[in-house]
């Protein structure tokens, strides 16, 4: 989990980077010279360029949240994980102790 946490981490940097590119980018009509269209064309293109923007920032703040859910889960398994462990080996241990002192005390 933590090795796809980061994985995401790193892919969502290209993603923001993509979506700032797109927000500094704005198309005018005098872009285009002597055209009809172009207000109309300057228009779309911006409509267009917004959109993308929008998508690669919201797609960025996806892929970190996930990365960070999957760091937070990966936390929470280990933590589960360590107690199950200490409830198991704990009581194991001592009741190995007690037995062998018991044991000790038979033969001797």
């Amino acid at each position: 989990m933590r090795a796809a946490a980061t994985d995401l981490d790193t892919a969502a940097g290209p993603l923001t980077k993509g979506a700032d590119f797109l927000a500094a980018v704005t198309v005018s009509a005098g872009d285009f010279g002597e055209v009809a269209a172009a207000t109309t064309l300057a228009t779309a293109l911006n409509d267009q360029l917004g959109k993308g923007e929008r998508s690669l920032d919201a797609g960025g703040k996806v892929v970190r949240r996930t990365a960070n859910g999957l760091t937070s889960n990966a936390r929470v398994y280990t933590d589960t994980d360590d107690n199950a462990r200490d409830t198991i080996v704990g009581p194991q241990q001592a009741v190995g102790a007690l037995l062998m002192v018991a044991l000790s005390d038979c033969y001797w």
